[in-house]
């Protein structure tokens, strides 16, 4: 269904409005990141509009609605660049999926109780 909406090639992507680019995010995260529930994935697609660049954002994208057109891109060459957009995701998914950040609706919340008359010690 998204995949529908997005754009032949990287550089059709990174020209999309930021608010298209957020609801993209949004809406690929609850797909792929379900645990993050729909709160969870507003605050990354925020966090992506703020933290990665055009590029980062078009490939962030489309290495899930377009694999190959991703690793056509420059930036699936280079290291560092994919070192940042995997480090932005294991960042943003933990900032996001903490109390606060995804309500009720965060699968999350449940399995971090300790189960009755036990106690977590750290």
């Amino acid at each position: 269904m998204l995949a529908c909406a997005a754009p032949a090639g990287a550089e059709g992507t990174a020209r999309n409005s930021e608010e298209d680019q957020r609801n993209l995010i949004s809406g690929l995260c609850t797909t792929q990141l379900a645990d993050l529930g729909a709160s969870g994935c507003t605050c990354l697609a925020e966090r992506a509009l703020s933290e990665l660049d055009e590029n980062q954002r078009a490939y962030l994208i489309l290495s899930v609605v377009q694999p190959d057109a991703a690793e056509k891109m420059p930036l699936a060459k280079s290291k560092e660049e994919l070192a940042a957009v995997f480090n932005f995701l294991g960042t943003a998914h933990d900032a996001c999926v903490k109390p606060g950040a995804s309500p009720a609706d965060s699968g999350a919340a449940a399995p971090q109780q300790p189960a009755a008359g036990q106690t977590t010690q750290q």
